[in-house]
């Protein structure tokens, strides 16, 4: 006990709603990532958008969700979306929607692909969180 009260598990840095990523740049990661996905898979870019446009929506999805946080909080949002990119790549293939989605077929995309996905997600937000410094600190009046 201190004399203003119970020990407390002080707040952390972050504030609601000062997101770290563009909307735009998420996208554009997700989508650049995606078609490296694509390319390294030997996918003709044609047959490929479908898949291109997921990631950009999970890319987009990640922007609209990283608040400023510690680089620790970023790489396992980056983790927990790319558990998101291999739930829905087992979806596709479980729906056999295969053509739609040409990383789901055989040998072209592993968890390990997945969770990469994530963490170029996450590497980015910590660019970005680079690139703009330190969180505006809230400072709390004391009693």
């Amino acid at each position: 006990m201190t004399e203003n009260g119970p020990l407390v598990v002080a707040d952390s840095n972050s504030n609601v709603g000062q997101l770290v990523v563009p909307w735009w740049a998420g996208t554009l990661v997700g989508a650049g990532t995606g078609a490296a996905f694509i390319h390294s898979a030997g996918i003709p870019p044609t047959s490929g958008i479908p898949a291109i446009l997921g990631f950009a929506i999970l890319g987009l999805f990640f922007s609209l969700c990283a608040n400023r946080t510690t680089i620790l909080g970023y790489l396992l949002v980056g983790v927990f979306m790319g558990i998101n990119c291999g739930i829905l790549t087992k979806l596709v293939t479980v729906f056999r929607l295969d053509d739609a989605w040409p990383l789901a077929q055989a040998h072209h995309t592993s968890w390990i692909h997945c969770f990469g996905f994530g963490e170029v997600l996450a590497l980015t937000a910590v660019l970005f969180s680079l690139i703009q410094g330190a969180p505006e600190q809230k400072t709390a009046p004391k009693d």
